[in-house]
Formats: C-alpha cells, sequence, structure tokens
C-alpha cells in the first residue's frame, strides 16, 4: 500500500463526513412542498453510518417547517449564517441592532420597496396590503401555518435577523444602496434584491466550521453539499 492509500485510510478511520443539505428545492420538493420518502431514507442510511447531516439554509429558523425540524439533524444553520443551533443548543445568533431595527421599515416604505422582516421567534410584514405579489404570496403562505399573523413590520421593538426586498421601477433602488450596503450584504435573487445580514466575505459553510471543526473532526475539504432532484 502507497504511502498516499495509508493517509486515505487513516483519514477514513479518524473523520466521519458532514453533509449540509438546503430546504428549498433540495430537502422539500419544489411540486409537492413536502419531504420525499427518497430523502428521509438517504437521510437515515448516512446517519446509521455515523456521518453528520446539518441544514444550511437561508431561511431564518421561525421559517423552517416544523416537521423538519424534528429529523435527527446534527445541526442547523440558518438566516444566512446569522443562527447557528447544535443538538438543540444555540451556539450562535446574530441579530440586527434594534435601534436599526426600527429604522429599516421606515427607510424601505420611503423607498417604495416589499419588505419582509425576518426574525428567529417570527417573520413581519407590512400592515398594508402589498402592491408587491411576491410580498403578499409569503405571508399568505406562513399565514396558513400561524407564522407572521401577531405583529407587523411597523410594531416597535421587533428584532429580526434578516430581511428581504422586493423591487420594481418605482422603486428608489439608488437610495436603498446607499443606505444599506455599508453594513449588508445585498444579493440579487429572482423577484428582485434580497439584502441579508452576513458580514462581508463570509460564507455559511466556513461560518459553521469555524466554530464546530474540533469537536467533530471533520476537516472542510471533507464536507458534502447535497441535493436530490425531487
Amino acid at each position: 500500500m502507497s504511502e498516499r492509500e495509508q493517509e486515505t485510510v487513516h483519514e477514513e478511520e479518524i473523520f466521519v463526513k458532514a453533509l449540509f443539505f438546503d430546504i428549498d428545492g433540495t430537502l422539500l420538493s419544489e411540486i409537492t412542498k413536502e419531504i420525499p420518502q427518497s430523502a428521509l431514507d438517504a437521510l437515515k442510511k448516512t446517519a446509521e453510518k455515523g456521518n453528520l447531516t446539518f441544514i444550511n439554509t437561508g431561511r431564518t429558523w421561525s421559517e423552517l417547517p416544523e416537521e423538519l425540524k424534528k429529523l435527527p439533524f446534527s445541526g442547523f444553520l440558518c438566516g444566512c449564517g446569522t443562527y447557528l443551533r447544535r443538538d438543540g443548543e444555540i451556539l450562535m445568533h446574530q441579530t440586527i441592532p434594534k435601534k436599526r431595527c426600527e429604522e429599516i421599515p421606515v427607510i424601505l416604505k420611503e423607498c417604495r420597496i416589499g419588505m419582509i422582516l425576518e426574525g428567529t421567534d417570527n417573520v413581519y410584514f407590512p400592515s398594508e396590503v402589498s402592491r408587491f405579489q411576491e410580498v403578499e404570496q409569503t405571508r399568505a403562505h406562513f399565514a396558513a401555518v400561524g407564522i407572521g399573523l401577531a405583529e407587523t413590520a411597523e410594531t416597535k421593538g421587533i428584532i429580526y435577523d434578516k430581511f428581504c426586498i422586493v423591487t420594481d421601477a418605482q422603486s428608489d433602488i439608488e437610495r436603498m444602496y446607499r443606505e444599506f450596503e455599508q453594513e449588508f450584504d445585498i444579493m440579487d435573487r429572482r423577484c428582485g434584491l434580497c439584502a441579508e445580514t452576513v458580514s462581508a466575505g463570509e460564507r455559511r459553510c466556513i461560518r459553521i466550521w469555524r466554530q464546530q471543526q474540533r469537536p467533530y473532526h471533520v476537516p472542510v475539504r471533507r464536507t458534502h453539499h447535497c441535493a436530490w432532484k425531487t
């Protein structure tokens, strides 16, 4: 056996694999909006081999389906890296400062921009009906499971981790960039712009390994991001 082959065998004896799963279009079928049985079977099989499984999603903790939270994942990295949970313990949670949480919806309203404020405990929508279809569809989706009903984006004292925005020709996008580009990563999505509270240069997978690599003995190069065709 060559020296390289011996090193490979030694690594297999010491290290386990870690698999990261997104939610939308990965674990949840885009057609049925449910977790396919093939995904459940694969998760069970890889756990039996001693591998680690993590949810790695842009959704905040409050936006995760309850059935997903009940599955035996090793950990959850939510809100584009703003919330880290392992074995039921919250290891890291980054929120937008309270004063800024009050200012953001005022600025977005003045800029004529649709908004969804995403927190760990709840999701907040404008009190008025939005002209943006994406906002109202999301409001209806979460309202069906009891989320986003009690408080609105204008409620004083709410705290959230990140926010999504939707723009059109009427929106003052230039002002929005002036207001937010120094403190938020602003990422362009299919339905407009999405502003997320992630420090410049950070990545979700890297952030979890900075905190979790030693306890799990999993080197970064042995991680895997997985998806099923559904």
